[in-house]
């Protein structure tokens, strides 16, 4: 691009008439398409392979500062870029969360999950975030909806006894008493100190 700039230049300076004018018209469309593409298109005519990873550092380096809205940029344009590295996903996942963007942080952390599996921390992030949702959904009176996700969030991590609780709690909601003890069940036997998930479970029994 520079070698052609500074022959579009050189014409300008040297020639003359209807020549000069050409290559005038070139020279400025020409600047303007390279300011274009070395700002806004820069990502997309720099086909190096550490264009991902400086757009995911610099996401990075947001991050840790508490820029998360500048951290959202930087990273959805490592993700683009390069959509099977599960870290970027992930960090992509925690600036949504501190945006309260809920639901785009779990699809986010979902991409996470799917491009590494075998990440404990990948699963037990996007379960939390899962969570999260089907709470705010059984709050809302949607225990269906509630009970999708809960179902979906232990799949990923049934570790935690407070979502089989909640989860059984949102099938009493919906007169499904089996399943509904099935989820007290787990809860009291994943804690079995806490009293709450006892009594509860045995309500249920009774």
């Amino acid at each position: 691009m520079g070698a052609v700039l500074g022959a579009l230049l050189g014409f300008c300076i040297v020639s003359v008439g209807a020549i000069r004018k050409m290559a005038e018209v070139g020279l400025c469309f020409l600047l303007v398409a390279s300011l274009l593409l070395a700002t806004v298109g820069r990502a997309f005519v720099n086909l190096t392979p550490e264009t991902w990873q400086t757009s995911a550092y610099l996401g990075y380096l947001e991050l840790v500062d508490h820029k998360y809205q500048e951290a959202v940029n930087h990273l959805r344009t490592a993700v683009r870029l390069n959509p099977h590295e599960a870290g970027n996903w992930h960090n992509l996942g925690l600036a949504y969360q501190q945006l309260g963007m809920e639901e785009e942080a779990r699809d986010a952390h979902r991409h996470a999950c799917e491009e590494s599996p075998s990440s404990r921390r990948f699963r037990e992030q996007f379960a939390a975030m899962t969570a999260l949702i089907a709470y705010r959904k059984q709050l809302e009176g949607n225990n269906e909806e509630a009970v999708r996700l809960y179902k979906e969030s232990l799949a990923m991590d049934e570790s935690s006894p407070q979502n089989w609780y909640n989860l059984a709690l949102a099938y009493e909601q919906l007169r499904n008493l089996p399943l509904g003890q099935g989820a007290a069940r787990k809860a009291a036997e994943l804690d079995p100190k806490n009293e709450m998930f006892q009594s509860y479970y045995k309500k249920l029994q009774e």
